[in-house]
């Protein structure tokens, strides 16, 4: 691999391009059913559907200027805080331009892709920074996203736990904020710590 900031970046694109399609592989066939269906075992017709309406809570409640974290629709009148169980801000987030257009049940398959691509991406990346070898770095982050603990978490739709990508990406701002102190660099690290 040549060392010119211009071809590291085409190798790191053509990565994320590589996980992109290994995520379609290793979920299949959600996205053949994106805005119909979830893929999941029994598990997942519990927590994958909770997922799915906490989703669209955070949607709702962002839209009405409430509170993400508490609702009174459960238990009514009763207000029920949501900030012990995993209400998935972070997905609704990051899918928020999905959950606007299409909806909590395209909003989900969407953050099962971005997932597991971006798992594999940000594992690539830290391995990459670690080690400086392409080839390595492929690997590594493959080994992360399809990794058996992944996939199960997938099976039992459980959205949280398919979003280990913030996981990869702290380390890696902590490699980054360790080798470059700087007000810059650990501000990047608080944000992906926080994420």
């Amino acid at each position: 691999m040549p060392n010119t900031t211009t071809s590291h970046w085409k190798w790191h694109l053509l990565a994320g391009l590589l996980y992109g399609a290994l995520a379609l592989w290793f979920t299949w066939p959600q996205a053949a059913v994106l805005g119909q269906a979830i893929v999941g075992g029994p598990i997942a017709e519990a927590d994958g559907w909770q997922k799915v309406w906490n989703l669209w809570w955070v949607r709702t409640a962002l839209l009405q200027g409430q509170n993400p974290l508490s609702t009174d629709l459960l238990y009514w009148p009763l207000v029920l805080p949501l900030g012990l169980q995993p209400i998935d801000l972070t997905n609704a987030l990051l899918t928020l331009p999905v959950l606007l257009i299409a909806g909590p049940l395209s909003a989900y398959g969407v953050a099962v892709l971005l997932g597991f691509t971006s798992t594999g991406w940000f594992s690539y990346a830290l391995a990459w920074r670690v080690s400086g070898s392409w080839g390595g770095a492929l690997i590594a982050g493959l080994l992360v996203t399809a990794a058996p603990q992944h996939l199960t978490r997938l099976l039992d739709g459980q959205l949280e736990h398919v979003a280990l990508q913030w996981v990869a990406l702290a380390l890696l701002g902590l490699v980054h904020a360790t080798n470059a102190m700087s007000l810059r660099s650990g501000i990047w690290l608080g944000l992906a710590l926080a994420l």
